[in-house]
């Protein structure tokens, strides 16, 4: 007996809003309310580390939540301008060459996740230097941390919105959880395909109940990060093998320019867990 496959076509509006009449996108909202459950957990973790250094409760409430305001709003901010300058240099490089324009036209789509981490490695640099005194003076390694934990949660969500969107999606395939699209964004006929967002957002949340067990256990500064690197960029080079061709930068070399771009991120990774630490471990509460 097959299992007939699953047939995906949603509506992309999750509603309209009233009186000026514009669509709220179900992508949009699930970006926002990954970052919003990210503000949560950052939060957290930051009163947390705020109360093991002595910090008075009432005061450590405040200043967790003025900083993770801040914060918030700069990584949006570094994830947006990063994933769409990435999207444009390693994924629409001819067109920006001929239509330098088009750099700002947001509208049309199209993010990197590549890009977006590197405009938050760039967001959570520039906040450390700038809060060091309302951070106690905390090592860039530990706060980097930190940082990574709710961003894991955060693309949890952004993979769920590209689900919705019928994009970033997968070669043929004839397991029976084969997805089949009616409206592929890359334009292909509708046949059963690998639903790469899923893999990746199954991966995603994984790593994000990992690296929240473990960040609350005694760790080498640097250690939550590189792991993040690894799990997060290890798993999208794997899962590329079944991702159709995104028409990247470096797709016509043996690996597609998704895994070409991960590597970086996981050798990074590789050296923050296997160098030597410099200070004692440390713990989060």
């Amino acid at each position: 007996m097959q299992i007939a496959n699953l047939v995906w076509d949603p509506p992309t509006d999750l509603f309209t809003i009233p009186y000026v009449d514009h669509p709220v996108k179900i992508y949009g909202f699930l970006f926002a309310l990954g970052f919003f459950l990210g503000y949560l957990v950052f939060k957290k973790l930051v009163l947390n580390y705020l109360l093991s250094k002595g910090e008075e409760e009432s005061r450590a409430k405040e200043k967790s939540r003025t900083l993770a305001d801040r914060i918030t709003w700069m990584s949006v901010l570094g994830a947006v301008v990063g994933a769409r300058l990435g999207h444009v240099l390693f994924y629409d490089f001819d067109r920006i060459i001929t239509h330098p324009m088009s750099l700002l036209s947001t509208w049309e789509g199209g993010l990197a996740s590549h890009g977006g981490a590197v405009g938050l490695l760039i967001m959570i640099a520039i906040f450390w230097l700038r809060s060091k005194k309302d951070l106690h003076e905390i090592p860039f390694l530990s706060w980097f941390d930190i940082y990574v934990v709710p961003v894991a949660l955060g693309a949890v969500f952004i993979r769920l919105g590209n689900f919705f969107n019928q994009e970033i999606l997968g070669t043929y395939t004839t397991m029976p959880w084969g997805v089949i699209f009616p409206h592929a964004m890359d334009g292909l006929p509708p046949f059963p395909r690998h639903p790469i967002p899923l893999y990746e957002a199954a991966c995603y949340l994984f790593s994000f109940f990992l690296l929240y067990k473990l960040i609350n256990r005694p760790h080498k500064p640097g250690s939550i990060v590189g792991l993040f690197f690894i799990l997060i960029f290890g798993s999208r080079f794997i899962i590329e093998f079944w991702k159709s061709s995104q028409m990247g930068l470096f797709d016509d070399w043996i690996l597609q320019t998704g895994q070409l771009l991960s590597i970086p991120f996981i050798s990074a990774g590789l050296y923050l867990l296997l160098r030597k630490p410099s200070v004692s471990c440390q713990k989060v509460p």
